[in-house]
């Protein structure tokens, strides 16, 4: 990407590229039988579960998180759902210190050193991927009309994910 802020010719190449990868690569990470986390030792196993989680992590704050704005500090160049639709969405990992806090637990065991993360904690991955799908769903019909084409394989993704909701859960145990 050569400017700031993006361009929709660069857009389009990120939903092709970059955010098709984020969506692919979840899906494999969850269905993919070759992957089954209970199948490895535990060190392999939470490289594994935390694979997802860094997945989970990017696409939940692509939805949420507000478009760079140009001000005193260095402008933040992250492609966000903003730049697709006009607006922040809805992400789909929980938050807030009076209940279940997905965000925080999943920064928590992704940094290691954190106070919070637990020694052993149960992973709704399957769940968790399924509301991805349908946040990215609601995400590729908010789009502008001109980002649907680029958006194709987000779309497909999306409905796979989203199609794992009531199906057999896949809860991952963290071990470290």
């Amino acid at each position: 990407m050569t400017t700031w802020p993006p361009t929709d010719t660069d857009l389009a190449a990120i939903a092709k590229g970059h955010l098709s990868y984020e969506m692919r690569t979840l899906w494999q990470q969850v269905k993919d039988p070759r992957l089954n986390y209970n199948a490895w030792d535990a060190h392999t196993s939470d490289s594994l579960l935390e694979a997802a989680l860094v997945h989970l992590r990017v696409l939940d704050e692509f939805l949420t998180m507000p478009a760079a704005r140009t001000g005193p500090d260095r402008p933040r160049d992250n492609v966000v759902a903003e730049h697709y639709t006009g607006t922040t969405l809805a992400g789909f990992l929980t938050r807030g210190p009076d209940g279940d806090d997905e965000l925080g637990d999943i920064n928590a065991q992704l940094s290691h050193l954190a106070v919070r993360r637990r020694e052993s904690r149960l992973w709704p991955v399957t769940d968790m991927a399924c509301r991805c799908g349908k946040a990215m769903q609601q995400f590729v019909t908010a789009a502008r009309p001109e980002f649907k084409p680029a958006l194709s394989e987000v779309r497909i993704q999306a409905g796979r994910l989203a199609g794992l909701c009531g199906t057999d859960p896949m809860v991952m145990t963290s071990t470290n």
